[in-house]
């Protein structure tokens, strides 16, 4: 076992750049002192001497004056210059000096004329003074390649014609011609005002049908008293049931659990309303089911209920058994989670210009635009101070079309988003208007649908 050196020893014994010959093939400390004190102890005191290291090949040098080639070090001059005389290397030095140079950009106020920068295909520029050829041998380089490397693309840039418009007083800020031109290209429509695409659909206006709404409410088309084209057609086997959507009620309706969306909307308009207040409450699914079907079995014959009916029970059941497992707090918590979710989608329907309208999973509408009232000719006194499904404001087929979409959506895709058409329901007795529509699914922290948005445009004959 090895002995372990008092910490002063320790600190004694410093290395030497040279050891001696014994010490050197034995791996031990040696000293400056010759004979050192291991050669004096084991008796090998004349042979002591200093051991001799090998010279390095970039040290030594070969016949007729001329050095070898160096080893690539990290200094890039050293990559960069070739064989050659001491002499020789410093007039190529500054060679290569005044052509690099030569390829720096110009600043602002230096009236430099006929400035083109060089491309990585004729020249490399790593930042020294000496540039490297892309084809350079291994003899010597010689500035004038460079300049007239430099020429030769300068005619080229002239033949691609770029733009003489740009002054030579502006560096160009990028190494390849064709990001000078795309960049160029790109100043010229930030300084012109090329004509607006809109333009051309002013000028067509006169050929084809539109629907104009303004902001003010009103509403201008090109059918006659700037209606919209009416999609009604006899059907002896849809319901007669008058539109009840259109109606404005005497007094806003107010039940036990619940509170209409036209007065929630005056109370709510921060978020600190939702939860600083006892306003929001749990809210009451089934009584909203109820009243629902209720509606339906006023206006739909057995068959249509039927087919209704096979709708509702794909998810109507799961979601039963998906909130009776929840608390009332959860339950307050869900619909505070809807109101919040409510209070942002107003102020981004607010800036939408496509008519909009949101309603939750039984089909309640609690907010619409006011792009959608015009183009439909509901107020939202109307559809807001009651409690009114969004089923009202559609016809047979297409209120038959949305239970079945919306069975298959339930618990389908969780970020569900259906495009499809349907036939709205006017404000004005057998008015209907064909209409595209998008259907956005936001559910709530367990997964079931909380709101529905829908965004409707006319579908023009």
């Amino acid at each position: 076992m090895t002995k372990r050196l008092a910490p002063e020893i320790k600190q004694a014994r410093r290395p030497i750049q040279r050891a001696c010959t014994f010490c050197h093939s034995k791996h031990l400390q040696c000293d400056s002192t010759r004979p050192c004190k291991n050669c004096v102890k084991r008796g090998v005191e004349e042979p002591c001497q200093d051991v001799e290291r090998r010279g390095s090949r970039y040290m030594s040098t070969g016949s007729g004056g001329e050095g070898r080639v160096s080893k690539p070090s990290g200094n890039r001059h050293s990559r960069s210059r070739s064989i050659g005389s001491s002499a020789g290397d410093a007039s190529m030095e500054d060679d290569f000096a005044r052509s690099s140079d030569a390829s720096v950009p110009p600043r602002h106020g230096d009236h430099i004329t006929g400035y083109v920068q060089p491309t990585g295909q004729h020249l490399f520029y790593l930042g020294s003074k000496v540039p490297i050829n892309a084809k350079e041998d291994s003899t010597s380089v010689s500035g004038d390649i460079i300049n007239t490397a430099v020429q030769r693309l300068s005619l080229k840039n002239e033949g691609d014609g770029l733009d003489s418009s740009v002054s030579p007083h502006q560096p160009q800020a990028f190494q390849s011609h064709l990001a000078n031109d795309e960049y160029v290209k790109l100043t010229d429509l930030l300084t012109t005002n090329p004509p607006s695409p809109s333009e051309y659909f002013e000028a067509d206006l006169s050929l084809r049908p539109f629907i104009q709404l303004g902001e003010d409410g009103s509403m201008i088309s090109s059918y006659p008293d700037n209606a919209t084209p009416n999609s009604y057609q006899y059907n002896p086997k849809h319901s007669q049931m008058p539109n009840t959507a259109s109606k404005v009620p005497n007094e806003i309706q107010e039940e036990e659990g619940y509170t209409s969306p036209l007065i929630l909307r005056h109370i709510i308009r921060v978020p600190d309303d939702i939860y600083l207040t006892n306003v929001v409450k749990s809210y009451q699914y089934p009584n909203a089911y109820h009243s629902l079907i209720k509606y339906l079995k006023e206006r739909f014959n057995r068959e249509q209920l039927i087919e209704i009916a096979k709708c509702m029970a794909k998810y109507r059941p799961s979601f039963i058994s998906a909130t009776k497992s929840l608390y009332e707090n959860d339950l307050i918590f869900t619909e505070r989670s809807f109101q919040r979710s409510l209070l942002e989608y107003e102020n981004l329907i607010s800036v939408s210009p496509s008519p909009t309208i949101i309603w939750r999973r039984t089909g309640e509408i609690v907010a619409l635009t006011s792009e959608f009232a015009t183009l439909t000719g509901y107020s939202k006194m109307s559809l807001l101070s009651k409690r009114t499904f969004i089923v009202e404001l559609m016809d047979d087929e297409s209120t038959i079309k949305y239970f079945k979409s919306f069975s298959n959506m339930a618990f389908g895709d969780l970020n569900a988003t259906h495009l499809t058409d349907c036939v709205l329901r006017k404000a004005v007795e057998n008015d209907y208007l064909r209409c595209a529509c998008v259907w956005t699914i936001k559910r709530d922290v367990f997964d079931i649908p909380m709101l529905i948005v829908g965004q409707f445009l006319p579908v023009l004959d």
